[in-house]
């Protein structure tokens, strides 16, 4: 876990059927729920008032969720159900023997490695809630924040570097197969002019 100010800390048992009980669901979210989710426990808090920081419209506070796992996986269908569930920005602990991982949404999920219980990833940054989140996402997605960007403008292109290397290898894979050699020539070219756009 991460520490936190001892004033965010909750530390409470949520019963598992508050998160589909009350919501319109499929059997099918129900069962990967009920099959997925050992138990859930509201660790912390945090809030203008836990933590002095300023608050806003958009974040009025950040809670922090563990989620005990029967194995090493969480369906996002389980995250997003329980996004569904609770209308605050959510950090999830994701729980699997002496293990952990971090899972956050911002436009998509994010995911940090597994960690021992016992390592300390994120940390409280900033002097808002705003920042604090930021924080969190930069922290758990790993991002680097190159200089003069916005962690929207660094996520975009993470995202279109990400396509980029997809398609290199792609083209790769039929530059290795390609018999023809004017072919095998073309897609070489294509696959220097994309290394180029980096």
């Amino acid at each position: 876990m991460f520490n936190l100010p001892e004033k965010t800390i909750v530390n409470k048992k949520i019963p598992k059927g508050k998160f589909y009980e009350n919501l319109n669901i499929s059997a099918k979210e129900k069962r990967l729920f009920i099959d997925e989710i050992e138990s859930v426990v509201w660790l912390a808090k945090i809030t203008p008032e836990t933590v002095a920081v300023t608050g806003s419209a958009e974040i009025e506070e950040i809670e922090v969720i563990a989620l005990n796992l029967y194995q090493d996986t969480c369906s996002e269908a389980v995250l997003k159900l329980i996004n569904k569930a609770i209308p605050y920005h959510l950090v999830f602990v994701l729980r699997f023997g002496e293990k952990e991982k971090y899972a956050i949404y911002y436009g998509k999920y994010f995911y940090s490695e597994w960690l021992n219980a016992e390592s300390d990833l994120l940390s409280l940054q900033g002097f808002t809630l705003e920042d604090i989140w930021s924080g969190f996402v930069i922290q758990i997605g790993a991002i680097h924040l190159e200089a003069d960007r916005t962690l929207d403008e660094q996520i975009a292109e993470n995202e279109c570097k990400e396509k980029l290397l997809l398609e290199i290898e792609k083209l790769e894979r039929m530059a290795a197969k390609e018999k023809q050699p004017n072919k095998k020539f073309e897609l070489h070219q294509e696959i220097l002019r994309l290394k180029n756009n980096f």
